[in-house]
């Protein structure tokens, strides 16, 4: 197994590094939660109820993941970007994405100009 070949003899060991790493390796990331939360449908046998209680799975989960769950202004933050990200050339978006930006909104003027002018 991969996570245990990364893990030094000793850390293999110590089980809460090693359950810190398998969490680490198995955890779903942050946008199969976003869009397991913004794509899930009510199926015909679950109740509106049942229905309700997954949506909040998803979306705690989600939240979580990117540190908002408890934090109000990360929240935000997150959700404008999803709109963000959202409303934008898929190629622009791919190109920001795997720039990274998980923390706050583009605000590079220069990338602003160059690269939003490209994709509008």
């Amino acid at each position: 197994m991969k996570v245990f070949a990364e893990l030094s003899t000793e850390d293999c060991k110590d089980y809460s590094k090693l359950k810190a790493a398998l969490l680490n390796a198995y955890s779903v990331v942050s946008e199969v939660h976003r869009s397991r939360f913004r794509n899930r449908k009510k199926q015909p046998t679950e109740t509106y109820s049942d229905f309700a209680f997954v949506l909040g799975i998803h979306c705690k989960c989600w939240l979580e993941a990117e540190q908002a769950y408890d934090n109000f202004e990360r929240m935000r933050e997150v959700i404008k970007l999803e709109q963000f990200y959202e409303r934008i050339h898929p190629d622009l978006h791919s190109w920001l994405f795997d720039k990274n930006p998980k923390t706050q909104m583009p605000q590079n003027s220069q990338m602003n100009i160059t690269q939003l002018g490209k994709h509008t």
